[in-house]
């Protein structure tokens, strides 16, 4: 059960794009110990309907309480030792988690880390260098991307820190300082993106 996965999917109307990230998921992750919890955060598009299709559990929030709530209410229920956070949005081609399930015996949490140009693309580009600036400031070390929805982490250093943790998009960004903080070790694998 060490090497359990908990694949936690936040999702706020993605019925378009969740079955086919879906599909790709169980096709990557097929030869391992693993379970894919959605998160439909309150969608009024049929959000959780669609995911349901493909037999991952479904979490339904009668209403929209954020990223990071969507985030917490998976891990709850996640019976892993592990937890991979991937968006809904297919930003994240799951193919991409191979580096990231490469690092399980050496690190506490690895994020996948956009390059440059996929983060420029994004826009709020003077917005997130400040804040990166900021938090590699405060963590005493380059910090490639702060707050990529992609990320492995102990489940349990999420649970530690769950009061911690914000209901909004900040929630991976308070991750990432909390656990480099208090001296964890946290890496960062180059990811590929598809930008929305």
């Amino acid at each position: 059960m060490d090497d359990f996965i908990s694949v936690v999917i936040p999702a706020h109307n993605e019925a378009p794009r969740i079955g086919p990230v879906l599909e790709r998921l169980q096709s990557v992750l097929a030869g391992e110990s693993h379970e894919i919890i959605v998160v439909d955060d309150g969608s009024s598009d049929g959000t959780g309907e669609v995911a349901s299709r493909y037999g991952v559990m479904v979490l339904r929030n009668p209403y929209r309480k954020g990223y990071g709530a969507a985030l917490k209410a998976g891990v709850r229920r996640a019976q892993g030792t592990w937890v991979l956070f991937l968006d809904a949005d297919g930003q994240h081609d799951p193919g991409e988690i191979g580096p990231l399930l490469d690092c399980l015996d050496d690190v506490d949490m690895v994020i996948g880390a956009r390059d440059r140009e996929s983060l420029k693309k994004t826009g709020r580009v003077v917005g997130r260098r400040l804040l990166r600036c900021l938090a590699e400031l405060l963590a005493g070390r380059e910090i490639p991307d702060l707050n990529s929805g992609l990320r492995l982490v102990r489940k349990q250093l999420v649970l530690d820190n769950l009061a911690l943790l914000p209901n909004g998009f900040s929630f991976s960004t308070t991750l990432t300082l909390a656990l480099m903080k208090a001296g964890y070790t946290v890496v960062f694998a180059p990811v590929k993106v598809n930008v929305r």
